[in-house]
């Protein structure tokens, strides 16, 4: 990766590419650890790999904090990467309804 290309650049990408990452900060953030070089995948088996960061790793990265930052202003800068709020809303209520429906504990 160039040296050129700033954290905000990748958070664009990212949320240009995915568009759950829009309103997910905890897979955006990974997706951004990802895209740095940050996340090791290991083959485990046949047919599943695992994703993990080391320590080194970790403690040389952004902060969360610094990447959910750099979201809310290319989202506030580009309007078509912001989440799309009705889709959020249509979640929401169904999530209620969902749990309307869960029995009760006693």
């Amino acid at each position: 990766m160039s040296p050129r290309i700033g954290l905000y650049d990748i958070v664009e990408r990212v949320l240009r590419e995915s568009k759950k990452s829009r309103t997910d900060d905890k897979l955006l953030i990974w997706l951004v650890y990802k895209a740095l070089g940050l996340v090791t995948e290991e083959r485990v088996g046949l047919f599943k790999t695992e994703e993990y960061m080391t320590w080194e790793a970790f403690k040389d990265s952004p902060t969360p904090e610094s990447i959910t930052r750099a979201r809310r202003k290319k989202q506030e800068e580009i309007p078509e990467l912001a989440p799309n709020w009705e889709l959020l809303e249509v979640r929401r209520e169904l999530a209620k309804e969902i749990d309307k429906m869960k029995p009760k504990s006693y």
